[in-house]
């Protein structure tokens, strides 16, 4: 090229892809194909590339973080997602499975998944397949039930996971660590800024309060 460029590349199964597109849109792949050229919208690739950069920064920053099982799967499901969005967009074009339109009975297992799940992270794509229903139905089902897209609602549990097991944890070094990469968190400066923008306060300060109370009451 005649400019600076920057390669990189991802690999993964077929039999990979087709299970999350399969979960998110609700199409299947079919796995004899050979060769396939597509141009990604910019949107699309743009957001591709942004996922890739955080997590190569962030891995390259705490290499040993990578290793965590929850912090390498939400990484690896949320690369899948940019990819499937890549290769086949935003928009569901199979239509809609059947027992996808009634929001009010999916929305009801939603509830019930999240409370068998209790206490463990839940992302879209397990979501979408446990449910048998696309992104765009769930995406729908969300918003006129909760004003909240599926993504933004489940990871809002999330950090309100990380709020409550702050709040049994007792202040130890790499606490906040811990309770973070637990739940899939692998950009620690990032997880503190939106967790001090959604509760008001550090999760160390919430450790902190937490060990106080726990001395008030002994």
């Amino acid at each position: 090229t005649s400019t600076d460029a920057t390669w990189a590349s991802l690999t993964l199964t077929a039999e990979t892809y087709a299970a999350a597109r399969s979960a998110l849109i609700g199409d299947a792949f079919d796995l004899t194909l050979r060769t396939t050229i597509v141009r990604p919208r910019k949107a699309a690739m743009d957001g591709l590339r942004a996922m890739h950069q955080q997590i190569r920064t962030a891995f390259s920053t705490a290499p040993a973080q990578a290793l965590h099982p929850e912090v390498e799967k939400a990484a690896e499901y949320s690369l899948l997602t940019a990819v499937i969005d890549c290769l086949w967009g935003n928009e569901d074009r199979a239509g809609l499975r059947l027992g996808e339109r009634n929001s009010t009975v999916i929305m009801r297992r939603l509830y019930e998944l999240l409370d068998a799940s209790e206490g463990l992270p839940l992302y879209l794509i397990d979501v979408c397949a446990r449910l048998g229903v696309s992104r765009r139905t769930l995406h729908n089902a969300c918003v006129e039930h909760l004003g909240l897209s599926p993504y933004r609602f489940l990871w809002l549990r999330r950090m309100q996971l990380a709020r409550q097991a702050l709040l049994r944890s007792e202040p130890a070094r790499g606490a906040v660590t811990k309770v973070a990469t637990d739940l899939g968190f692998w950009e620690l400066g990032r997880f503190s800024v939106h967790y001090r923008r959604l509760f008001g306060e550090s999760p160390t300060a919430t450790l902190v309060r937490r060990s106080s109370a726990a001395s008030m009451r002994r």
